[in-house]
């Protein structure tokens, strides 16, 4: 049964549907951007496929409603589609054409398939309330997949929300987008699954001019939070794109207030973030100390305060410095380190901290963190982190240094590669990450073609499976990374050899 809808005032004037006479705007390829309106849920052969994944196209670029001109010529065939083929005809349109290019022909077919269906505001609630209804499910509600009719009707959706958004579209009403979005808001708590998400993402992702179009619902989303208590976090998740339209005067104004909610890690880490890129960071940086340092914070706000850092202040150091003081507390967010390091600026803060913590051999944890957050570094900078390998005091930091080469996409296995292992190993770096190292060496090693590379890694792993001077972790660690390597028959052999 559909969620009970609360009495926005707002809705009272929204319910009215007017009839629009106006012609589609040209739509047009975007540029590929995270930012970009995307098409999830597009199927990955249009032609031949019946379900629809909603995960399939991530960070996809879709079609933009942006200048207005002539209509295409009428197309018969197409005009006289019922709307269950209409939607799922855009569907498979939208995924041939983010798969095979917008040719003038694919982007006028799918104007003429868009057209009815924007021309007709009341077409669009009907498509919502389908969808709510589950009309068009032919999945269970928590399958992976979505009906072709389903995403082509969220896309409908998603459509409607730009082509009344945009003033430079003929469809451009501004009380119809407004009915449309905050209908489509209020309904959300209705809908379950893929179906939900898609729908979310469609929101979230719908922008006229770079400018988000969530960010004009600020109070909307806020009272459909405080009114559907057991949906918090769904609203929350909307809540994460109101600053990006901001300036820093209006981010301050704005979130201050919302520091308060403690209970809501990921409106608290919004707001955090959005003050960081405030006109007073430093401020703002002040009171995320003060409050992960506050013993009654939970876990999961310190995460939430940790990764708000890492993406809204600007001074990398200064983020470096957090979380090497804070170290018992931030060791389990690795990827945060990681985040950090890939940063603008970011792998120097990372190298600076480090080579504070090394100078007296402080804090080895820290380092490791620190070491391991370096994997993505450029073909220059590994080779400052080969050093790390032979000149940290601590083998485990030694061993960490060895994986974040040998892990990095920009590294390349030589022939010194391995001689620099086997010399490590023999300084007595950590046998285990030893290991895991020389397994990252004969992977690539086998994947570049670099044969006797490859057998020269795969030897040394054998060594150290049949070393019982070695701790059984790192010997079966080893025999791990050499399975690959191996036939059945041998693998168990070694196996049986270590459980000796």
């Amino acid at each position: 049964m559909p969620a009970q809808r609360p009495p926005l005032s707002a809705l009272a004037l929204l319910i009215v549907v007017l009839l629009v006479g106006a012609w589609l705007a040209l739509f047009r390829p975007l540029p590929e951007s995270s930012s970009a309106p995307g098409s999830d849920g597009a199927p990955p052969d249009p032609a031949d496929s019946a379900l629809v994944s909603a995960d399939d196209a991530t960070g996809r670029a879709a079609i933009d409603a942006t200048e207005s001109r002539d209509a295409p010529p009428p197309d018969l065939k197409l005009a006289n589609l019922g709307l269950e083929e209409r939607l799922a005809a855009i569907a498979r349109l939208e995924g041939e054409i983010l798969q095979q290019g917008a040719t003038e022909a694919r982007v006028l077919r799918l104007e003429a398939l868009l057209e009815p269906v924007l021309a007709s505001p009341p077409t669009l609630l009907l498509v919502l309330d389908n969808l709510v209804a589950g009309k068009w499910r032919s999945t269970e509600p928590d399958a992976a997949m979505l009906d072709v009719v389903e995403y082509g009707g969220c896309r409908a959706l998603y459509w409607g929300l730009v082509s009344f958004h945009n003033p430079t579209s003929r469809f451009h009403d501004a009380d119809q987008g407004r009915a449309l979005f905050v209908t489509i808001l209020t309904d959300l708590p209705s809908l379950d699954g893929k179906l939900l998400s898609t729908l979310v993402e469609q929101l979230l992702r719908a922008e006229v001019d770079g400018k988000p179009l969530i960010a004009q619902y600020t109070a909307e989303i806020l009272e459909l939070r405080s009114f559907f208590r057991d949906h918090q976090e769904l609203f929350s998740k909307l809540f994460t794109r109101l600053g990006v339209a901001m300036t820093p005067e209006e981010r301050d104004r704005f979130f201050t207030i919302y520091l308060s909610e403690t209970s809501d890690p990921l409106i608290l880490g919004t707001a955090l973030r959005n003050l960081l890129q405030g006109a007073n960071p430093a401020w703002a940086l002040s009171l995320a100390e003060t409050l992960f340092d506050d013993p009654a914070t939970s876990p999961e706000v310190r995460n939430a305060i940790v990764q708000a850092l890492v993406d809204g202040l600007q001074d990398p150091f200064a983020v470096a410095d957090f979380l090497v003081e804070r170290i018992d507390q931030t060791r389990g967010n690795p990827g945060a380190w990681l985040t950090l390091a890939q940063k603008q600026g970011g792998f120097h803060a990372v190298e600076a901290a480090y080579n504070q913590l090394a100078g007296s051999n402080a804090n080895a944890k820290a380092r490791e963190l620190l070491v391991a957050s370096m994997r993505n570094a450029s073909a220059s900078d590994l080779e400052r982190i080969a050093g790390i390998a032979f000149q940290d005091p601590s083998p485990g930091v030694r061993g960490q240094a060895l994986m974040a080469i040998t892990s990095s996409p920009n590294w390349t296995p030589t022939q010194k590669s391995m001689d620099d292992l086997r010399s490590a190993f023999a300084g007595g770096v950590d046998p285990t990450r030893a290991a895991w190292s020389a397994g990252n060496l004969a992977k690539k090693a086998a994947k570049t073609g670099a044969v006797e590379l490859r057998d020269d890694a795969a030897n040394f792993l054998r060594d150290l499976v049949v070393d019982t001077s070695l701790p059984d972790a790192a010997r079966l660690a080893a025999l791990d990374e050499l399975k690959p390597f191996l036939s059945d028959v041998e693998w168990e052999l070694l196996k049986k050899g270590i459980a000796k």
